[in-house]
């Protein structure tokens, strides 16, 4: 009955301080519903494209009216001056510049060999990838075309045409992401991260706000589970808030088994919360906490190996990405709730968790054993 006391005590004194309550619960909500709009469109379309064309015949015409109707270009411009076009890519009018060479069609007719040219800007590695693909689309599917004339005006008929020209069919399934969008392969992640960041702020808050106040008496092994379970009932439910309604809302993939999602979250949400009392203990003013924690934000998604590959991380960070839930968060439950991993999938993922777990659990409770000032109790520490 007295764990029961303190787990409801710690939770009426966390949702009753706004700062905490803040961090632990609307932020995760918030996030959830203003962060994937950047990414609704999943892939980038109607990006600004120009072509230089200096050959000005059919075949010119017709690549441009190709490039013209895709859909994941709009054509602003159509010169015969690289220059003028050059400009236009360096303003940052235009993305990408297709350029046409002179005599591209009497070239073709002779059966020589033309070349059209794509410039990019690369410091848009999205905007750049997405106007390359879509002019070497475009490129090709005239050179199929033209291909496949010869082979008519050599005898062929127009299904043997075709076959000579493709003998072989390319299908391209794409598994775990289909239409290859941004929103697919970024959100789930960064979900896992925003809950593990607003358990960080707003339990590292919460020890701050102890330090600050002073506690009295001996700091029990008890007392602190019990507390821990209730710090980590919240970021077990904003956990399932991101895997259930986030993804179902957005209709992002979703084909894991729902138990096997529980159990993880729930480990995850202990290990991040034992590292979040640790780490709360270390500093003696709540506004520390965030001034600490929200700078690493971006760094942790980046080590977790989740849009950074872990095999071009150097050796120290490779290793210290484990020292931090996030990183076996983010892969763990990515594999699970996205891909249908099961435990025997997860494995790395489970040993890393339970390890930190166990080690800043320690940790925690040494700290605060240890930090106990003899003042007046604290709302979270009555009991």
């Amino acid at each position: 009955m007295r764990l029961l006391r303190i787990y409801g005590d710690t939770l009426i004194a966390t949702v009753s301080d706004s700062a905490i309550v803040s961090f632990i619960l609307l932020a995760p909500i918030v996030y959830a519903f203003f962060y994937p709009q950047a990414y609704r469109l999943q892939v980038a379309r109607h990006v600004p494209v120009a072509i230089v064309d200096a050959d000005r015949s059919s075949l010119s015409r017709r690549i441009e009216r190709d490039s013209a109707a895709a859909p994941d270009l709009t054509l602003t411009a159509v010169t015969g001056s690289p220059a003028e076009a050059g400009r236009l890519l360096a303003a940052g009018t235009v993305a990408g510049v297709l350029t046409i060479p002179v005599h591209l069609e009497r070239d073709v007719r002779r059966r020589r060999q033309a070349r059209v040219v794509i410039f990019g800007n690369g410091a848009y590695p999205l905007l750049n990838s997405t106007t390359s693909a879509a002019f070497a689309a475009i490129v090709q599917n005239v050179n199929a075309g033209i291909d496949i004339r010869m082979r008519e005006a050599g005898g062929a008929s127009r299904s043997q045409a075709v076959a000579q020209r493709a003998p072989l069919t390319l299908t391209l399934e794409r598994l775990f992401n289909p239409p290859s969008g941004y929103a697919n392969a970024i959100i789930p992640a960064v979900g896992v991260l925003i809950v593990h960041q607003t358990i960080l702020l707003g339990v590292g808050v919460a020890i701050a706000t102890r330090r600050e106040r002073g506690t009295r008496g001996r700091y029990r092994l008890s007392r602190f589970l019990a507390e821990a379970a209730a710090f980590a009932t919240f970021g077990f439910a904003t956990t399932l808030f991101y895997e259930g309604f986030e993804l179902t809302s957005w209709d992002l993939p979703r084909t894991g088994s729902a138990s096997t999602v529980i159990a993880f979250a729930a480990l995850f949400a202990l290990a991040t919360t034992f590292f979040a009392m640790a780490l709360g203990a270390l500093f003696d003013t709540r506004e520390r906490v965030a001034q600490i924690v929200v700078p690493f934000s971006i760094p942790l998604l980046f080590i977790a190996g989740y849009s950074w590959p872990a095999q071009a991380l150097p050796g120290l960070l490779g290793a210290v990405r484990w020292l931090v839930p996030s990183s076996a968060g983010i892969l763990g439950l990515t594999q699970i709730a996205q891909m249908g991993a099961g435990w025997n999938d997860v494995v790395p993922e489970v040993l890393d968790l339970a390890f930190l777990t166990l080690g800043f659990g320690g940790l925690a409770f040494i700290a605060l054993r240890r930090r106990s000032a003899r003042r007046p109790l604290s709302a979270l520490d009555r009991g």
